[in-house]
């Protein structure tokens, strides 16, 4: 009888741990779906502007032979309401032409997505900053230049309306590097114009 007794206490336990431990798989599913919900990756390509951020703006620009292929990995980290985000975002660059090397950049950005056109065009704007290390010498920014820069971007996205439900959109973006008036480097910066493609794996 005690023999019994101590089989179907030891079955119980083990139903119990089994169950656990299947809540436990179950919520780190959970955990990991929702954080690839909030994350996106993005490719753009870009051509350097000698021509000032503010000028960009004006659309002033003076198209140069040097070019930039970039991809990247975005996640965003928090909701400031419903329009207004915090995202976290790397990015590895690839540059060709006037220059020839690889660079890594990191920012905080601030995104908004609430335009009165988004019935028609989804649109969203960003702004962001972070580090930026070149793998070799960013000739084209100084005679003095700078591996180690401020990187800074400017960005308006564009997608289908919220109701086709589309995990794509379209963007235009200015890369920029700098050293912030000499609190990074005393080197002057780069700007290149870019188009590019971002893929969301959850909701935008």
């Amino acid at each position: 009888m005690a023999t019994t007794r101590c089989c179907c206490g030891a079955s119980a336990l083990a139903a119990v741990l089994a169950v656990c431990q299947v809540g436990t798989a179950a919520a780190e599913e959970d955990g990991m779906a929702r954080q690839w919900a909030e994350t996106s990756v993005f490719a753009y390509g870009a051509r350097w502007t000698d021509t000032r951020f503010v000028e960009i703006l004006r659309f002033q620009t003076e198209m140069q032979d040097s070019h930039l292929a970039a991809v990247g990995l975005s996640r965003r980290l928090h909701r400031f309401g419903d329009h207004l985000h915090l995202e976290g975002e790397i990015n590895v660059a690839r540059h060709w032409g006037q220059q020839d090397h690889l660079e890594l950049n990191a920012a905080a950005n601030l995104r908004w997505t609430r335009f009165p056109w988004d019935h028609l065009v989804d649109t969203s704007a960003a702004w962001g900053i972070g580090p930026s290390r070149a793998l070799g010498e960013p000739v084209i920014e100084d005679s003095r230049p700078s591996r180690t820069q401020a990187f800074m971007m400017a960005e308006i996205a564009f997608a289908p309306p919220a109701s086709r439900d589309s995990s794509w959109e379209a963007f235009l973006r200015i890369h920029h590097r700098s050293g912030v008036f000499g609190v990074v480097s005393d080197a002057s910066g780069s700007n290149f114009i870019a188009t590019g493609l971002r893929f969301h794996f959850g909701p935008r």
